[in-house]
């Protein structure tokens, strides 16, 4: 069986490429040009290059493919704006799935966000069938996902194509050659103080999520989302688990709600008057301050989700930065391994 894979080159997608290839799937790749396939070393695969826009490529990459895996997606907290992110999250979509369909695939997985279903408290984590809440927090990333998410399944609906959706939390664990989530475990290293915003997330091994993935390709229900969640916690807890990997105890503030809005309205407006990448904006100060917490248990009932504890989805991560020379050696300590 072959499968088309995009995002192959992001940190979920180099370890669904692994996976697929474990499983025995013939694995064909669609990147832009000149993208770093080095967390695909050792994997045999097909590749096409080009941009999910052009429908002539796109029917090329989709010939005789039994199924397809669209992970690819811009995922910038910057710009602000929806149609910063409408060709490579929306119509890149859209593409993609009209190929897939006119070539008759077989299976189509959609990665989504967490962020298209509401979430809940630590007491009762967001469901699949929870309804979309944040469209007012103005984060066109998780806007646009919603929006490219609701064609996927009403091509479903409407067609009966055989589209299934998986919506991962926040993702842990080594490959991450692009620095995507690895970004807030190196902050924390760096900082002498780690300044704990008051709300919270789901995080899962990366490991984990991409079985979650395959698991939907091979046996998702058509038309279903499927959360891939693992363990939920705050901001004050994660950083208190990062600290006890490295055993470093650093010094832990909690960061006041208003001061964390307020640092997000001067990052957006700095943003838009030097037309350079804030550190922080509107959305993302708003979203430091939720409490993101979702359940994972119809991934784990239906697909067979893991659950690798987040304590070991952080060493992974440290011991593929240190192999990439991005932090010195040692730093999980022999107790922590």
């Amino acid at each position: 069986m072959k499968v088309l894979l995009t995002g192959a080159t992001g940190l979920l997608g180099s370890h669904v490429a692994h996976q697929l290839h474990a499983r025995g799937y013939a694995l064909r790749i669609f990147t832009r040009p000149g993208s770093n396939t080095e967390t695909l070393a050792g994997l045999p695969f097909e590749w096409i290059k080009g941009s999910l826009l052009d429908k002539n490529t796109l029917q090329l990459a989709v010939e005789g493919c039994d199924a397809v895996i669209h992970a690819a997606a811009n995922t910038a907290q910057w710009p602000t704006g929806l149609a910063h992110y409408w060709a490579d999250n929306v119509q890149a979509t859209i593409n993609l799935l009209e190929a897939a369909r006119q070539a008759g695939a077989r299976r189509f997985v959609y990665v989504s966000t967490a962020n298209t279903i509401g979430h809940g408290s630590l007491a009762r984590p967001g469901v699949e069938w929870n309804d979309f809440r944040l469209y007012h927090y103005n984060s066109a990333y998780i806007n646009s996902k919603y929006l490219a998410e609701k064609y996927v399944l009403e091509q479903f609906q409407k067609h009966g194509f055989p589209a299934v959706v998986v919506n991962p939390t926040f993702m842990l664990g080594g490959l991450d050659a692009r620095l995507s989530s690895g970004r807030l475990i190196l902050h924390a290293l760096q900082s002498q103080v780690h300044w704990a915003p008051p709300g919270g997330k789901n995080f899962i091994h990366v490991r984990d999520a991409a079985f979650g993935v395959c698991a939907a390709l091979e046996k998702g229900r058509v038309g279903e989302r499927y959360l891939l969640a693992g363990e939920n916690m705050t901001y004050a807890r994660f950083f208190a688990l990062l600290g006890a990997v490295v055993e470093e105890h650093k010094l832990q503030i909690p960061l006041p709600q208003w001061l964390i809005l307020a640092a997000g309205w001067v990052g957006q407006l700095w943003g838009r008057l030097s037309g350079r990448t804030a550190l922080m904006n509107r959305a993302t100060s708003r979203l430091m301050c939720l409490g993101n917490y979702y359940s994972g248990q119809k991934a784990r009932e239906e697909l067979g989700l893991p659950q690798t504890a987040v304590s070991e989805a952080v060493k992974d991560a440290l011991h593929w930065f240190e192999a990439q020379g991005m932090i010195g050696s040692n730093v999980v300590k022999s107790r922590g391994d």
